[in-house]
């Protein structure tokens, strides 16, 4: 029987039709597969796929002193929802498609730049985020689904520019195509293809309100992915027949608002690479390390500044770009443009998925529809306050109106701890009254993450002494102070509620002595000190720790080992118990007060 193309259609023999064919599943007599998605686990990639997947377990120890964005490394609150704000086991394998000319079929879109760019190394990095995005969706095309009712579901997957959305689309195209579901993929506003079980078909113009078109949409998916354009575009009305459209895009704050209110769309932020992804692509591109260190010190965590042929900024145009987000409000993000004084963020911060505490346990979990703003790099973070000079006391001022924009929170806390160090590091302001009210003896720059931490210094004699983690996830606490009897674990807060990670803190302790000459045992008291900007908000966040802290000190060492997840319990026991919880304001010229 004849097919019948689509009106304003053609079929298409090219590069996409090899595509297809490579994915497509077939059926007993050899012919494509027709019907709707595979019905299978959502956890489970459909075979023409998976058979296209290898892995390679990286070594990223290289990194060890690098920003691992969004990792929370050694906590004992996982969190729930789609996603954990953790990293996972240390030997976790990362998944890659071989793009080489043996793979000479999958060379469309952006995968064929990928392999003229890379030649006999090109790679496609299968990231975790791609899969953990496909199990929500098809979490909830389940979940909306009623017996002889059409169910619908749209998503706008985005995220920081250049870290890999493009790729996402297409891991998004190869699980449809191999799990025998028809897709309709838009790749400019006047291009689109439509894969079936018939073969491959396109048209030049945008997508027509034909009975034709919205059938097929009604079995369909609508995959969007736009190389540039117009950034006012949004999707043709009768696209809204389709069982569930996804939209890969950057975080255009016009685009994502209107395909919300006309599709009733649900954002999905889109994490930036971790460190063993980036250690997995510079193995495969054989890139030098140090060259993807100075690159991530210039532009953050991002596939596109990492692994591409395109130039840096220099170091000038990123302290032009600095200068220009300090003579705004630092805190007024919008995600695309510049309105009203406010700045787009890609070009010093970081957009990353939300993170939600919960108030009662203090677990960490993301929220995938919201986003928050990390500095792009720490070099990038140290350099803005460098550059800040006789900018803090309108900085200051500016903290009061940051307190209640969770984007920004992350940012923010990170400069009152800069605030802080200076203010101490210059004798302006004195340590807290709890720790003696001295002025500090020294600096020691710790770098690594909370559990294999080292310093630059062989000697840490003076004190009272402060430790200032460089890595932006080391977790649990900002700084450290070591004093004579106490020591002191800082941690700011600007929220309502803050990740109380006493385990992770009791890490920190058993590194001290092998990372930095500290010996824990003469300390009479270990004091985990609140600081923030609020005074009633510190004092929620006090409370909570100080139920969590309570709660934690009552269990007995098998119980304790259970609920954090360390050895050696009896010593941790025995630790826990010297722990109190104090919390401070702090200006940057007036010092701490107590609460």
């Amino acid at each position: 029987m004849a097919v019948s193309l689509l009106p304003g259609f053609e079929w298409d023999a090219g590069d996409e039709k090899a595509f297809y064919d490579e994915l497509w599943p077939l059926n007993s007599d050899g012919g494509p597969i027709e019907g709707g998605l595979i019905e299978a686990s959502v956890r489970c990639e459909p075979p023409a796929l998976l058979q296209l997947i290898e892995s390679l377990t990286p070594d990223d120890t290289w990194l060890a002193t690098e920003d691992d964005a969004m990792d929370v490394d050694g906590s004992e609150g996982k969190g729930g929802g789609d996603t954990q704000a953790q990293s996972g086991a240390k030997d976790k394998a990362i998944r890659f498609i071989d793009l080489t000319e043996s793979r000479s079929a999958l060379a469309i879109n952006y995968l064929d730049i990928e392999r003229d760019l890379h030649r006999d190394r090109g790679t496609f990095i299968v990231r975790d985020e791609y899969r953990l995005f496909m199990e929500h969706a098809l979490s909830c095309l389940r979940a909306e689904r009623r017996p002889g009712n059409e169910f619908f579901v749209r998503f706008f997957l985005t995220g920081q520019p250049g870290i890999g959305k493009s790729f996402g689309a297409l891991y998004i195209l190869m699980y449809l195509l191999a799990s025998a579901q028809s897709v309709f993929f838009i790749t400019s506003p006047n291009c689109a293809y439509f894969f079936s079980s018939h073969g491959v078909q396109r048209t030049r113009h945008e997508l027509e309100k034909n009975p034709e078109i919205k059938t097929a949409l009604k079995t369909s998916w609508v995959l969007i992915d736009l190389a540039g354009g117009d950034t006012n575009w949004i999707p043709p009305l009768v696209v809204r027949s389709a069982h569930c459209i996804v939209w890969t895009s950057s975080p255009q704050e016009l685009a994502m608002k209107r395909f919300i209110k006309h599709f009733g769309a649900e954002p999905w932020f889109m994490k930036a690479w971790t460190n063993k992804e980036i250690a997995a692509a510079t193995k495969r591109f054989e890139i030098p390390h140090k060259v993807i260190k100075d690159r991530l010190d210039r532009g953050g965590p991002v596939a596109r500044c990492l692994f591409d042929a395109q130039p840096l900024p220099t170091q000038q145009s990123l302290e032009n770009d600095i200068r220009a987000v300090l003579s705004c409000n630092t805190f007024g993000f919008t995600l695309d443009g510049s309105s009203d004084g406010k700045q787009p963020v890609h070009r010093v911060f970081l957009i990353q998925p939300a993170v939600v505490i919960d108030k009662a346990s203090g677990r960490v979990s993301f929220q995938r529809t919201d986003y928050q703003v990390q500095y792009l790099s720490i070099a990038i973070a140290q350099r803005m306050f460098e550059l800040a000079g006789n900018r803090l006391k309108r900085l200051q001022g500016q903290l009061a109106a940051a307190l209640d924009i969770s984007s920004s929170r992350d940012v923010a806390g990170r400069l009152v701890e800069r605030m802080m160090h200076w203010s101490l590091a210059s004798h302006t302001v004195r340590v807290p009254h709890v720790f003696g009210a001295d002025y500090i003896a020294g600096t020691v720059r710790l770098f690594g993450k909370a559990a294999n931490f080292s310093s630059e210094s062989e000697q840490v004699d003076n004190r009272p002494l402060y430790l200032q983690p460089q890595s932006g996830s080391f977790a649990a606490v900002d700084a450290i102070l070591v004093t004579e009897k106490k020591l002191g674990l800082l941690q700011t807060t600007l929220g309502e509620s803050y990740p109380r990670n006493f385990g992770t803190m009791l890490r920190i302790m058993a590194r001290l002595p092998k990372g930095v000459n500290v010996n824990v045992n003469g300390f009479e008291q270990v004091v985990y000190c609140l600081i923030g900007t609020q005074r009633e908000r510190v004092k929620k966040v006090m409370a909570q720790a100080e139920r969590t802290l309570k709660d934690l000190q009552q269990l007995d060492s098998h119980d304790l080992s259970k609920v954090l997840g360390i050895t050696h319990t009896d010593v941790a026991h025995q630790q826990l118990s010297t722990f109190v919880v104090v919390g401070y304001t702090f200006h940057y010229q007036h010092g701490f007060t107590n609460i």
